[in-house]
């Protein structure tokens, strides 16, 4: 069943787009070691700065 995380916050600098990519990166990695499988995960960026894109170090221009 798919489930929907959100990272919220009106406030700038808040972390909101590390907290997100960090948890998209340990859910799609898993943990073998707690017995935790690697999950698929859809991360989507509606802040208009884009910065996960930046993050993974993608080209912002290129993105379809």
């Amino acid at each position: 069943m798919p489930v929907i995380i959100s990272c919220v916050n009106h406030k700038g600098g808040c972390a909101k787009t590390t907290t997100a990519v960090n948890l998209a990166v340990s859910l799609a990695n898993g943990n073998n070691s707690l017995g935790i499988k690697p999950r698929k995960v859809l991360l989507i960026d509606l802040d208009p700065k884009g910065n996960v894109a930046t993050t993974f170090g993608l080209d912002k221009k290129n993105i379809q």
